[in-house]
């Protein structure tokens, strides 16, 4: 009801909307459309103060403009590293035309494959980027070589591309075919890792066909007049080249044992790794739900929140706190729940230029109110993968007896708290709510007149 209701932004009465779109449509777009809404809002009716508590769109921009960033950086580098070892323009930029065509190719081949430009897609396309010139780089030194020998630039791009076309074929579709079995699994993992998957064969394919047919199309153009000449510097290295070859297989007791020692130190050392689903990330964003006691009053409950959200807004790197009554943001933007007072929900949006990480600021605030009553559960992986996943780590007891299971419940959570670094154990037991029971007396009841109807 709306006497009930409680929603304050930064310490001010507000309105909490949440908006959703609808399943066709893309979520940045969207997202982006619904922030310009805002400012036209904020600059027709003055005094109106917009606040933006959760924005999956912005974090969607922020991760594929991030892996887009690492996609160019990657193209650059790979084109400056090419520009260092064939030490000419000319071949450089006929390789590093390969890049650019291979991904548009792959764009195309995305398009008719039905796969989105997401995190995991860009994430494959960025990942195989500095592949791309691998078979172009192997084209183009063929030819470059059978030009110093004396062949014409049409003949030395003809025979170039024909005498390791098989080599290249082959070595990008071992490449390929790492990744397709991943097209076969089933469930989650498939979901994820699919697009990856394809993007990179996709990409892969294309520069496959970019270095066969581009690459020495345009060499036996361009280097009619272009004739490369040794320098002192990769003679040298040429030279130290040849003598660790000789070294090495007239030594072969010293390096195979070498060899096999480095593969049994990987072995142990992927063992002792550790593994987890998704790597944590500091997305700058904390949900806190508290829950507490039955029994607390709306004023009480008021009161606790207000000085919940002062205690937080005094933390340094605290952009925006919001907080309401019986919802929880969840780690979809959703506000769910039932409207009670004595369940309550923040939302905590940390500043951009930070000094400490999102999983700091969380452990501040687990710090700060300790001495709170009622459960506090924060989660500082709100728009992270990992939100979707629940707990982090979940021990599950089964059995028929519930009072047996109730006391081992307890005894397993208080074993698990013991635990270093350890924070916000459950024992999973429901929380139960007062129950009042009205026992009517029916010879009263006759006696003053009511019928057992009334």
């Amino acid at each position: 009801s709306s006497g009930t209701r409680y929603a304050k932004v930064n310490g001010h009465d507000s309105i909490v909307i949440t908006i959703q779109k609808q399943t066709e449509y893309s979520t940045a777009d969207v997202a982006k459309r619904v922030r310009e809404r805002m400012k036209e809002l904020m600059a027709t009716h003055e005094g109106l103060q917009m606040a933006t508590l959760m924005d999956q769109g912005y974090y969607v921009d922020l991760m594929v403009g991030s892996v887009t960033s690492n996609l160019l950086w990657g193209g650059l580098l790979a084109i400056l590293v090419l520009l260092v070892f064939l030490r000419k323009i000319q071949p450089t930029l006929i390789v590093g035309l390969s890049i650019p065509i291979s991904v548009l190719t792959t764009f195309v081949l995305m398009y008719f494959g039905k796969i989105s430009l997401n995190i995991v897609s860009l994430g494959g396309l960025a990942l195989g980027v500095g592949m791309l010139v691998d078979n172009s780089i192997v084209v183009i030194e063929n030819i470059y070589r059978l030009r110093n020998e004396g062949k014409s630039a049409k003949e030395a791009a003809l025979i170039g591309a024909q005498e390791i076309s098989g080599a290249i074929a082959a070595s990008t579709l071992t490449t390929i075919a790492v990744f397709i079995p991943i097209l076969f699994l089933r469930g989650m993992t498939r979901e994820i890792f699919a697009d990856m998957a394809l993007t990179i064969a996709f990409s892969l394919s294309a520069s496959l066909v970019v270095a066969l047919t581009l690459v020495p199309t345009v060499a036996s153009r361009a280097m009619e007049k272009t004739v490369i000449k040794e320098t002192t510097l990769f003679d040298r290295i040429k030279g130290r080249y040849a003598k660790i070859m000789v070294f090495c297989m007239d030594k072969k007791w010293v390096v195979l044992p070498l060899l096999l020692v480095l593969f049994v130190l990987s072995i142990v050392g992927a063992f002792r790794q550790g593994t987890e689903l998704f790597p944590a990330t500091d997305t700058g964003q904390l949900s806190i739900k508290l829950s507490l006691p039955t029994d607390t009053s709306f004023q009480e409950a008021t009161l606790l929140a207000d000085e919940l959200v002062a205690k937080i807004m005094e933390i340094d790197d605290v952009e925006t706190v919001g907080a309401m009554f019986g919802g929880s943001f969840l780690g979809m933007g959703l506000s769910t729940g039932s409207s009670t007072h004595t369940e309550l929900s923040l939302y905590v949006l940390l500043k951009e230029e930070r000094a400490k990480s999102t999983g700091q600021v969380a452990q501040i605030i687990r710090e700060q109110t300790e001495d709170f009553p009622g459960e506090m559960t924060i989660n500082d992986a709100s728009m992270d993968l990992t939100a979707l996943m629940g707990g982090t780590i979940v021990v599950n007891i089964k059995g028929r007896d519930f009072a047996t299971l109730e006391q081992i419940a307890r005894d397993v959570a208080e074993l698990v708290s013991q635990v270093e670094g350890v924070v916000e154990v459950s024992d999973g037991i429901e929380k139960t709510a007062p129950e009042l029971w009205v026992r009517v007396d029916k010879q009263k009841s006759i006696a003053r007149g009511l019928t057992t109807a009334q």
